[in-house]
């Protein structure tokens, strides 16, 4: 467990300003959340908001990312044997309500919601299409070109 500044793993931010301090800023900065937050210490609904909520108003305060578009991408479903662990739908559920609820503000009208978990949901009662855990793991990479297909509709659209 890493030491969060801003809602974000300290020395990602550290990564992060430095790059975007000597670089181009990105056109496009997608969030990924949910999934590895589940397994996060005393992690639930309330807390998960609270880190989310510090992370995006620390990057949507940067000056740099001021013309980012930002897309915030909802976690895939645990597919499998993971759809009976602690980190199974039921509790990725609880934190993506949470986090979904915090986007709905007004000061997060930036943030574009990318649904992948709805995407998933129809592929996680076997491992035809994943291996529980990771769905690029098998031959047949469905997820990921519908998850492609929705990052194009979004950025192009």
């Amino acid at each position: 467990y890493q030491r969060r500044v801003h809602g974000l793993d300290a020395k990602f931010q550290r990564s992060f300003e430095e790059t975007v301090a000597t670089s181009r800023p990105p056109d496009v900065l997608i969030l990924n959340s949910n999934l590895h937050d589940n397994v996060l210490p005393n992690i639930g609904p309330r807390s998960h908001a609270a880190n989310l909520q510090q992370a995006l108003n620390y990057l949507l305060s940067l000056p740099t990312l001021s013309r980012t578009r930002f897309l915030w991408r909802t976690c895939k479903t645990p597919a499998g044997y993971k759809r009976s662990h602690l980190v199974g739908p039921w509790q990725v559920e609880k934190l993506m309500d949470a986090a979904l609820f915090t986007l709905a503000r007004p000061e997060y009208e930036r943030v574009q919601i990318i649904d992948f978990y709805d995407v998933t949901f129809p592929l996680h009662w076997d491992n035809t299409y994943s291996d529980g855990h990771h769905y690029s793991k098998t031959d047949v990479k469905l997820a990921e070109l519908l998850l492609v297909q929705q990052y194009l509709n979004a950025i192009c659209g």
